[in-house]
């Protein structure tokens, strides 16, 4: 996990200047909860990128803090929040998007790791 969040800042700070400088780690409360993933792709056993996912709960989701999209779900959605999806800068420049048939797609990288969700690399 601190992998992970050292390839976030790299990438979100370093690369690609959206957030300010935090330290070396981007991370927060939603990193703690238990209604949360993190899902790292990895090439080899290097960390290229993740992507966070938070469900709903009392201390709420990230995607809170810029839209708070509940009102338009009905009273037994289930949501979960999609946050922080990074991959470093030379897997984006090689990648193809593909239609996936069922859910997430895995595909090895022609550099022998695997990516995650409906990309090819």
């Amino acid at each position: 996990m601190k992998k992970l969040l050292a390839v976030r800042h790299r990438i979100l700070v370093d690369e690609d200047g959206y957030l300010p400088d935090q330290g070396g780690y981007i991370v927060d409360v939603y990193d703690a909860l238990p209604t949360t993933a993190n899902f790292i792709v990895l090439d080899g056993t290097e960390v290229i990128g993740g992507v966070r996912l938070t469900a709903d709960s009392e201390a709420g989701m990230a995607s809170d803090t810029s839209l708070d999209f509940l009102p338009l779900l009905s009273s037994s959605a289930h949501p979960i929040a999609c946050s922080l999806f990074c991959l470093r800068q030379a897997y984006r420049d090689n990648m193809k998007p593909t239609v996936p048939t069922r859910g997430l797609r895995y595909r090895r990288s022609s550099k022998g790791g695997s990516c995650l969700a409906n990309w090819r690399c």
